[in-house]
């Protein structure tokens, strides 16, 4: 993603501008530039383009709600939005994903798009980030429910976000991925630097 485009965008030069992280015995967070995203949309009576993507990538597409998959060929995950609909991140920055799959999608009834300008990422870990997430989302965190490599979309605050729980060495501590649109960049900043401040 280009670096010039995000910082035309007024909202995130705000976001831009702030400290790029926070870091206290309890709790991290910190901005991260955003890898490659794109949205993939199958319709589902088409069978045929289903099967050719998951042949083509090695690996089963996500079918049960709030679940990952990793694609270990493009070092990417695969985000289950909704009943054939899947978000893809791309974690090298390397276009070899989304070359591959344009070309496979120009022959069949697919919808690949290029979000990668639309998303911003936030790392939220240590022993207190649940407590933070618990602040302002409804959503229940507890390792038995919310399972790492699960995902979910939701609200933190009045921002629309997709959190998702990846794994983390210390078992008394949580490691989570917050992505969220531009617009909401700035706000959701503010709102974590409040939310954490008791436990810096």
């Amino acid at each position: 993603m280009s670096e010039l485009r995000l910082l035309e965008h007024p909202i995130l030069g705000l976001y831009e501008q702030s400290s790029t992280q926070f870091s206290g015995d309890k709790i991290k967070f910190k901005k991260m530039r955003c890898s490659e995203i794109f949205n993939l949309q199958i319709k589902s009576d088409d069978h045929n383009s289903f099967s050719l993507v998951e042949s083509k990538l090695k690996v089963k597409l996500p079918q049960e709600p709030n679940t990952t998959e990793k694609i270990k060929d493009f070092n990417s995950t695969i985000f289950w939005l909704g009943p054939y609909e899947w978000l893809f991140v791309s974690h090298d920055n390397s276009n070899c994903l989304d070359k591959f799959m344009f070309s496979e999608c120009r022959e069949y009834n697919m919808s690949w798009t290029d979000i990668s300008d639309s998303r911003i990422v936030i790392s939220l870990s240590g022993y207190d980030a649940q407590a933070v997430l618990e602040k302002g989302c409804p959503l229940d965190f507890h390792h038995d429910v919310f399972l790492v490599n699960s995902c979910a979309q939701s609200l933190i605050g009045q921002a629309s976000v997709l959190i998702h729980r990846i794994s983390c060495e210390n078992v008394n501590e949580s490691s989570w991925m917050i992505y969220t649109d531009l617009s909401y960049a700035a706000y959701l900043w503010a709102w974590l630097n409040d939310a954490v401040s008791e436990y810096i």
